[in-house]
């Protein structure tokens, strides 16, 4: 039977580099976490995601406000992001377009 591991965080702790921590120390063989969280820790290595069937898609969404007091700025930086150039850093850090 698998030993199953409860991952606590005290204050200012993030609960990523715990979850990665424990695979990384050896004292777990698998975790299941965003795989854009488990990518940031060294010592470890992703493997893939769950199934589509289990898999949870979180979107996110941008946009400017319509009292920013820089919308240029703010559409330049949403241009910059959505550029077809950026797709390959979001994908070499675990994340997938919608689009």
């Amino acid at each position: 039977m698998p030993t199953t591991h409860t991952v606590d965080c005290d204050a200012g702790e993030k609960i990523q580099d715990k979850i990665g921590g424990v695979v990384a120390a050896g004292e777990a063989e698998i975790a299941i976490q965003q795989i854009v969280e488990l990518l940031a820790v060294p010592g470890i290595d992703v493997v893939g995601p769950l199934p589509d069937e289990i898999q949870k898609v979180f979107e996110t969404a941008a946009g400017i406000f319509r009292t920013s007091a820089q919308p240029a700025a703010a559409d330049a930086l949403l241009r910059f992001l959505l550029a077809p150039a950026s797709s390959g850093v979001f994908r070499e850090r675990g994340l997938e377009s919608a689009m």
